[in-house]
C-alpha cells in the first residue's frame, strides 16, 4: 500500500499549475492514486456599499461556467496521463487558507502545487500562495517549479469574460 492514496493539486489555470498537475498525473498513476484538482475562487476582497456587487451575478455565474469547463480539460489531461479517479472541486475564500483547510477535512496525504518562483521585492510584494500552503497544510505539500523551457509550451488563464 503506497503511502500517498489522495492527491490534492490547487490549481489556477496558469502554466505553473498545469505544470504541477502534469507531476501529480504521473505520481497518481505510477501509485495509483486518487486525484482532486481543486480551484480556489478568491472574492473581491472588499466591501461595497448596499446590494452593489464588483461582478454581476450573470457575470458570476459565466465565470464558474468557464472555471467548471477548465476544470473538465484539466481532469481530461490528467485522465490522459494515466490518473484514475480524478475528481474537480470549486471552493472560495483565501487561497492558501481554503486550500490547505480543503486539504485537511478531505483527508489528503499529499498537496502538489506549482510555484512562480518569485524572488526579493516581487516575492515579497506578492506573497507566495505555495510557501503558506507549505506552513498551513497538515500533510506533506511538493511544490514544483516550472523550467522556464517549459513555460512556453503551457496553456494560459483567465478566460476572457
Amino acid at each position: 500500500m503506497s503511502i500517498f492514496q489522495k492527491i490534492l493539486v490547487p490549481v489556477d489555470f496558469s502554466p505553473y499549475s498545469s505544470f504541477a498537475l502534469r507531476m501529480a498525473a504521473d505520481i497518481a498513476r505510477r501509485l495509483n492514486a486518487a486525484l482532486t484538482l481543486l480551484h480556489v475562487h478568491d472574492p473581491v476582497p472588499y466591501a461595497l456599499p448596499g446590494d452593489l456587487q464588483p461582478i454581476s451575478k450573470d457575470q458570476q455565474g459565466q465565470l464558474r461556467s468557464e472555471i467548471e469547463k477548465e476544470l473538465a480539460a484539466l481532469r481530461l489531461r490528467a485522465e490522459t496521463a494515466g490518473a484514475a479517479g480524478v475528481e474537480t472541486l470549486i471552493a472560495n475564500g483565501p487561497a492558501a487558507e481554503t486550500i490547505a483547510q480543503c486539504a485537511d477535512r478531505g483527508s489528503f496525504d499529499l498537496v502538489v502545487i506549482g510555484t512562480h518562483g518569485r524572488r526579493g521585492f516581487q516575492r515579497m510584494l506578492l506573497g507566495s500562495v505555495a510557501e503558506r500552503v507549505v506552513r498551513l497544510a497538515s500533510c506533506p505539500v511538493l511544490t514544483v517549479r516550472v523550467p522556464e523551457e517549459e513555460l512556453q509550451k503551457e496553456k494560459v488563464w483567465p478566460p476572457k469574460l
